[in-house]
């Protein structure tokens, strides 16, 4: 029963409540026979004090509703009377505005040989920090966590990345709790090379926010290395050099001994700093024709060099590397020996960031390389220069990261140019392919059903399918849809492809357009919907699936029109248990009274294991809502169920540690996200033809082993939830 008269409201609670002593707020009360109700008298009483400014009673109600059955109505109407109370002793004297304080457990799940800090605060009242790194790859993401403290409540600690202007949000189900004076937060961070700005944000119930800032440095580039001239008489070899290193030099080996470094400079910022680790040697080298040098930082990045020191066949050294022929030197002879390692044409990437080794010589020790660019052209994009190196000498090396390669043939292009202006080019093509653990067809599929509608205070067997159950299916969808499943159109926008119809008008369209993107058509189902009259240039006409996407969603629609979508809808859904892992389902229940302006609507939704036909998690998900629309309140709705199931089922990419008594353990930074409800995906990097095992349990009494290959799991090998 929603509110009408609060004062009568509360006789009626009050009355209800001592005639079911003992009785506590619950989901479905047994009335009389096989007849349930939604039976929650001390929350309704606490909404009626609320209504009627008794603060004091109306926290002392929801707070009771709270601890016998939790419902987000409660939680919602709990910070509205928190508010009240502030608002009210601010007013009389009693309290002042506070801001949220956030703490960071920085070194919580680091180790040292990970991680190096430095307290970059001007204002010590400012926490703010810079940690360099070369963790943050999608197998080894960086942990960022913390507190947040508010007597006046948080509601809403929120980690945003910023990284070129691109802000994604983490850690969205804190935003949607109800406040608390304490919050934790931790979060797996998976971090581009570079710098990685990292905002930890709190907003208290009256809506004071504090802001730290954290900032990340991914390294994962050895040392530069130049050798500014070298010279040999007789056995001695003297060698005079420079390394740089955004990090520090931790060591310097030439041929395998630890040289002494005549300058240590850590956490220089810029090149043009001149802050650089200079090095001087001489030494008795009678065997050697070559010298390795080996530069390591203070992460563990490695870069080695070679250098011919043979002055009688240094020339003819480096032509031999180069792969030059004879007739080639006689035509024109080279000025730049230029060699890339770790590129290959014909192995495919999987990873948007790769690093690779490169190696400059000049063929003149008078003339010394200048300087080293890096191309990058995507299939999307066109050629820009993403790395630059200027650090000379006659002897260079680098390991340079290019980031943000795209799905198909991507152009490398490296172009080493000497103090003459004179230039050296070599170009790679890049294939880059997506995981098949990130394929849509190995996510998690997942069936949504029309929720059920009622009435609040109505008999539970009197919900039905209307059309709000269907608008709000299509919301929820779009949900789920909004947050992973955007989809990506290769030409224009899908405005201008329906303008291209011919016997179907816009509406249908676009509904076609829609069902399209979820299910995936055959070649026959294309060739009827262009019967029908859509004009397809080709299969990618309304746009391909992104490839990267969490879920793969399927919906059970009632009276579709469109016949093709409506025969693979019945074909799909023949067998649920084929097309998907589990069923979303529930209930839509209106709180509004006959009254009442704004509209007040719960959701509460469920997740079922079809393969165990058993709910998932302790207790359904619950939303409660007040807005002046349906379709406002509807889309809100929809998006923070998608949250708390987004937050339940999070991506993750692991490595497996060990494997006692065959079961899975896995590196401690995930084991605790991952449990008993995960459907998992057990592979090997890099191998092919091994296949993968999906795996309903984290722990199994069973062999271990990949049904295609045979082979048992070992350390080493990779999870990824599905």
């Amino acid at each position: 029963m929603e509110l009408g008269d609060p004062d009568k409201a509360i006789e009626n609670f009050d009355e209800a409540i001592a005639q079911e002593k003992g009785k506590k707020d619950r989901r479905a009360a047994r009335t009389y026979r096989m007849n349930f109700i939604d039976y929650f008298p001390h929350r309704e009483m606490g909404v009626a004090y609320f209504e009627k400014g008794n603060m004091n009673e109306a926290k002392k109600e929801i707070e009771l509703s709270l601890q016998q059955y939790p419902t987000d109505k409660a939680r919602v109407y709990l910070d509205r009377v928190r508010i009240a109370l502030i608002d009210e002793a601010i007013e009389k004297g009693r309290a002042v505005k506070t801001k949220p304080k956030i703490d960071f457990h920085l070194k919580e799940y680091w180790t040292d040989s990970d991680y190096l800090l430095k307290d970059i605060s001007e204002n010590p009242e400012e926490t703010q920090y810079e940690i360099w790194t070369r963790k943050g790859g999608e197998y080894n993401p960086v942990v960022i966590s913390g507190e947040v403290k508010d007597e006046q409540y948080v509601t809403s600690p929120v980690i945003i990345k910023d990284k070129f202007f691109h802000f994604e949000e983490y850690n969205k189900e804190y935003a949607k709790q109800n406040a608390r004076e304490r919050v934790s937060f931790r979060e797996y961070l998976t971090l581009s090379q570079g710098r990685n700005d990292i905002q930890v944000r709190a907003t208290n119930l009256m809506g004071e926010t504090s802001a730290e800032k954290v900032v990340f440095h991914v390294d994962r580039e050895g040392p530069m290395i130049a050798i500014d001239n070298w010279t040999r008489k007789d056995d001695r070899v003297t060698l005079k050099g420079s390394l740089y290193d955004k990090v520090g030099i931790a060591e310097f080996f030439i041929q395998g001994e630890n040289s002494k470094i005549t300058a240590h400079i850590p956490f220089a910022k810029d090149i043009a700093d001149n802050r650089l680790s200079t090095f001087f040697y001489d030494g008795l080298f009678p065997n050697d024709d070559i010298l390795t040098l080996i530069g390591r930082d203070q992460l563990g990045n490695e870069k080695n060099i070679q250098i011919p020191i043979n002055p009688i066949n240094y020339s003819s050294s480096l032509f031999a590397s180069s792969e030059l022929t004879a007739f080639n030197l006689i035509e024109e002879e080279p000025a730049i020996n230029l060699e890339i390692n770790d590129l290959d044409e014909n192995e495919p990437v999987y990873t948007k960031d790769i690093s690779f080794n490169i190696n400059i010589t000049s063929f003149d020790k008078e003339v010394k390389i200048a300087e080293c660019l890096v191309f990058l052209k995507t299939p999307s994009k066109s050629e820009r220069r993403v790395w630059q190196s200027i650090l000379p000498g006659v002897s260079v090396g680098y390991t340079p990261v290019v980031k943000d390669l795209e799905e198909g043939k991507n152009a490398i292009r490296i172009e080493a140019r000497n103090g003459l202006g004179e230039k050296e080019i070599v170009e790679y093509y890049i294939n880059r392919e997506i995981p098949e653990t990130d394929r849509p067809y190995n996510r998690l599929h997942i069936l949504i059903f029309p929720f059920g509608y009622r009435q609040y205070g109505e008999n539970l067997k009197n919900e039905k399918i209307t059309q709000i159950s269907k608008e709000f299916q299509e919301f929820l969808i779009n949900g789920f849809r909004d947050e992973r499943f955007n989809i990506r159109f290769e030409r224009e926008d899908i405005d201008v492809h329906i303008g291209k119809i011919d016997k179907l008008n816009r509406t249908k369209a676009i509904e076609i357009a829609r069902k399209i993107c979820y299910f995936q058509f055959t070649e026959q189902d294309l060739e009827k919907l262009k019967r029908d009259g859509i004009k397809l240039s080709d299969k990618n006409w309304l746009g391909k699936e992104y490839k990267e996407k969490r879920f793969f969603l399927s919906a059970l629609r009632q009276d579709i029109g469109d016949d093709v979508v409506n025969q693979n809808e019945k074909k799909l859904l023949s067998g649920a248990s084929k097309i998907a892992d589990y069923v979303i389902t529930g209930s839509l229940i209106n709180h509004q009274s006959a009254n009442a302006s704004n509209k007040k609507y719960s959701a509460i939704a469920k997740l079922i294991d079809i393969g165990k036909s058993n709910v998932i998690s302790d207790k359904p998900k619950e939303v409660y809502k007040e807005m002046g629309d349906w379709e406002s309140i509807s889309k809100k709705i929809a998006e923070k169920i998608y949250i708390k199931y987004d937050t339940e089922f999070p991506i993750i990419k692991t490595s497996i540690s060990e494997l006692p008594n065959e079961n899975l353990i896995l590196i401690p930074i995930v084991h605790s996200k991952l449990d008993q409800h995960k459907k998992l995906i057990v592979f090997r990097n890099k191998t092919k033809g091994d296949g993968y095992i999906k795996r309903p349990l984290l722990q199994n009494t069973e062999a271990i082993v990949e049904p295609i290959s045979g082979r048992v799991l070992s350390k080493g090998d990779f999870v990824a939830t599905r």
